[in-house]
């Protein structure tokens, strides 16, 4: 999760709000909003942030190498 990445890469992450949450099957129909921006797998956030993947628990994100996920 968020909270158990180093504190070097937390800080040079921009505060990330999960509006919105779509799971389903078929990763082309999952979905996201994440600070007012519809995202899907594959896609990038400011840039640094990659969405590896959506799962029924939430968005798992990569940042600087690291994997955490942004729970609903």
């Amino acid at each position: 999760q968020l909270f158990q990445l180093p504190y070097a890469v937390r800080k040079e992450l921009p505060q990330l709000n999960l509006s919105v949450h779509v799971y389903d099957p078929e990763v082309d129909n999952r979905m996201a909003i994440i600070n007012g921006i519809p995202i899907r797998v594959g896609d990038t956030l400011d840039d640094a942030i990659s969405v590896q993947d959506i799962t029924q628990s939430g968005v798992v994100l990569r940042a600087q190498g690291q994997d955490f996920i942004v729970l609903k």
